[in-house]
């Protein structure tokens, strides 16, 4: 990498420095500069503050150059102290020009800072699982399914059985450790209801594949955990609805035709028979009448079971 060597005085004003450097900041050999005023505020103060430190400082730390070729660098660097000229104390900074790679890890620390703000938006847990050790490992939103109270017993696959045996849902455990363990090589998927240490009722969504490198007696598994209660509930609903309408459609096809047929019969027998006594008249107004009492029973059943989707 591209090398800066520059001695200052406890000011920054420059005694020494090499060829790069005054490459960098386009400036001749024996021109005299303050190192301060090549850097940003920050960079000024962090630099002032790691002269008041003893010895060696971490290669850690890292200035922001503002140079006239290109308008900021990143240095990485390291500070000594060195002898002193009369009786003032100089220091001889080491850095490398590392521009490029501060600029990507700027990128993928932006990059983080995304994804982790979609995973606290997201109602999904990630994690990853070794069979051979047991350990399990989350990315830190393990807490959206099994509660704020983290438990140690959902590190390892031995303490997240038990975790759903206490549960009462060892079986829908045991089959997600039977394709761990197993020859299956296909995604495993699996839905379960499922109890938050607070209490609150979740339906998951498990989702796992097995990852192989070079062996295949060697894999991990990696998956994610999802939160579907909103979706579960919402789908619930929508059969539960598709019943109450199987339902309708049933007492309109059959329930419905059997006594508006009599009503058509018994008014047809009305007004088409002029042989019809007085008292068959009566006993057809009274069946004409159950028939209809029938009917408003059945178009009262309708409206009930429609008024569930209002």
């Amino acid at each position: 990498m591209k090398a800066v060597l520059v001695m200052f005085d406890k000011d920054l004003n420059v005694f020494m420095k090499n060829d790069y450097t005054n490459t960098l900041l386009s400036i001749e050999q024996e021109h005299e500069i303050n190192f301060g005023d090549f850097l940003s505020e920050k960079s000024k103060k962090n630099l002032e503050e790691a002269m008041l430190e003893k010895g060696e400082i971490s290669k850690a730390n890292f200035l922001e150059l503002n140079v006239q070729k290109h308008n900021k660098i990143a240095l990485e660097y390291s500070l000594h102290q060195t002898g002193q000229f009369g009786d003032t104390q100089l220091y001889l900074l080491f850095g490398n020009d590392v521009s490029e790679r501060f600029t990507s890890r700027q990128r993928l620390k932006a990059f983080n800072r995304y994804f982790k703000y979609f995973l606290e938006a997201s109602n999904e847990s990630f994690f990853e699982l070794d069979p051979f050790t047991g350990e399990i490992h989350w990315n830190e939103t393990e807490f959206k399914i099994f509660g704020k109270d983290k438990m140690e017993v959902i590190y390892s696959i031995n303490g997240l059985e038990h975790f759903f045996r206490n549960l009462g849902q060892s079986e829908e455990f045991l089959k997600f450790k039977e394709w761990i363990f197993g020859k299956e090589k296909t995604p495993f998927t699996q839905f379960v209801n499922f109890r938050k240490c607070d209490g609150e009722q979740l339906y998951l969504s498990l989702n796992s594949i097995k990852v192989v490198n070079g062996d295949p007696d060697k894999f991990r598994v990696i998956g994610t955990v999802k939160d579907t209660t909103l979706e579960y509930e919402h789908f619930k609903e929508i059969a539960e609805k598709d019943l109450v309408l199987r339902e309708i459609a049933w007492i309109q096809s059959h329930r419905v035709r059997a006594p508006l047929a009599n009503i058509l019969g018994l008014v047809w027998l009305l007004k088409c028979d002029n042989d019809v006594t007085p008292e068959e008249r009566e006993e057809l107004l009274n069946a004409l009448k159950d028939s209809a009492e029938a009917l408003d029973q059945v178009i009262k059943d309708v409206v009930s079971k429609a008024n569930l989707f209002q």
